[in-house]
């Protein structure tokens, strides 16, 4: 059963980034039911108790750690600085900034998702404080 979102394209509405990546190789009904499931998640708190019972917290942290990472070399923070702020391997800072610059565009996509919304987010906050006038 799919819900018609696909993992090449973007929704309706929305300009489609380019994905480049290389999931044919790893792609099964197991992996597609698997995407399915995270986007069917509706809250935090269902993220999290979803994250729990699928990972163990070693694992978890491994993700949020590696996604850190992105978003400091995204901002332009160098190795160093990167490293310092969240602990991780020269190695695993160098595979996500490999993952940046090479892999399927993944953290671009979401990175840029995010700023998108935590920017709207913002605007919202604001002009709903200045109706009073």
């Amino acid at each position: 059963m799919r819900s018609g979102r696909n993992l090449k394209g973007g929704e309706k509405g929305r300009r489609k980034k380019t994905l480049r990546g290389n999931w044919e190789k790893w792609r099964n009904t197991s992996t597609d039911q698997l995407c399915e499931a995270i986007l069917c998640l509706e809250t935090m708190e269902e993220c999290y108790a979803f994250l729990e019972d699928i990972a163990t917290i070693a694992e978890i942290k491994a993700l949020a750690q590696r996604f850190e990472v992105a978003k400091l070399l995204a901002e332009g923070y160098t190795y160093a600085k990167v490293a310092e702020k969240t602990g991780a391997s020269s190695a695993t800072i160098s595979r996500v900034k490999r993952a940046l610059e090479y892999g399927a565009g993944g953290y671009s996509l979401v990175i840029d998702r995010l700023k998108k919304k935590s920017g709207e987010e913002t605007k919202e906050e604001t002009s709903s404080g200045s109706s009073d006038i």
